[in-house]
């Protein structure tokens, strides 16, 4: 198992009738509908596999479960360390690294098994060419998708790179985890970073934080690429 984030959840209101839609769309089913319970109630789960990479969805419905989380989680009720006081909301977007002009047969995936749909990052976007933002050390395209039926506010982030001279975060990303998956470090390898966004009625990811965003991972790529030379 690799040492990456590899599993997003989507929280829906039928797994055994989704489950039976991803058949029928050849998707690679991991674990079928199973019931969990424990005194406060069950959910039920299934995992699919995704066409990105390592990365599979947990689809898990909570509907009949009552406490705050799943089966065999505890809260702490005295964590110091809790962040839930209403600083943080909820998960902005979760972005892929992945291989270069695959972004339209992965949003066609998304569309048709999930009913993802292209989430334009500005006015009159085309979503075969998504956001291309390029300069000095950036070469980069994202393409933005959501889906109405799990409500609007995670999004999934297609981050492709963009021909360009020296190191690239995301074509390194990939040769080091083989497939795409997660852009980038919680775990011995490089394979999340958080990013805490606050929004002020503004919809999109702003190409001057993105263009920030990306050359502070670009300089940190770059030093250790220089200290693993320096070890050798």
């Amino acid at each position: 198992m690799p040492d990456t984030a590899c599993n997003v959840s989507f929280e829906v209101e039928d797994v055994p009738g989704l489950y039976r839609h991803l058949v029928d769309e050849g998707c690679q089913l991991l674990l079928p509908p199973t019931e969990l319970h424990d005194d406060f109630g069950s959910v039920t789960y299934c995992i699919v596999k995704s066409v990105v990479g390592n990365v599979s969805h947990t689809l898990i419905d909570r509907r009949h479960y009552k406490a705050s989380f799943l089966p065999g989680f505890k809260y702490l009720k005295n964590n110091t360390n809790n962040l839930s006081s209403g600083n943080l909301t909820h998960v902005d977007h979760i972005a892929y690294a992945c291989p270069f002009g695959t972004s339209p047969s992965i949003l066609e995936w998304y569309r048709r098994c999930f009913g993802f749909q292209h989430f334009p990052l500005y006015k009159g976007e085309d979503p075969e060419r998504g956001l291309e933002i390029t300069g000095h050390r950036i070469g980069l395209r994202l393409t933005s998708l959501v889906c109405p039926r799990l409500g609007e506010g995670c999004k999934l982030v297609l981050a492709e790179s963009l021909p360009q001279e020296g190191i690239n975060q995301v074509d390194q990303f990939i040769e080091h985890h083989t497939d795409g998956g997660f852009a980038e470090p919680l775990f011995s390898k490089n394979s999340v970073f958080l990013e805490l966004i606050e929004r002020r009625s503004a919809e999109g990811f702003g190409e001057g934080n993105i263009r920030a965003l990306w050359r502070s991972m670009q300089d940190l790529q770059e030093d250790l690429t220089v200290k693993e030379h320096e070890a050798q």
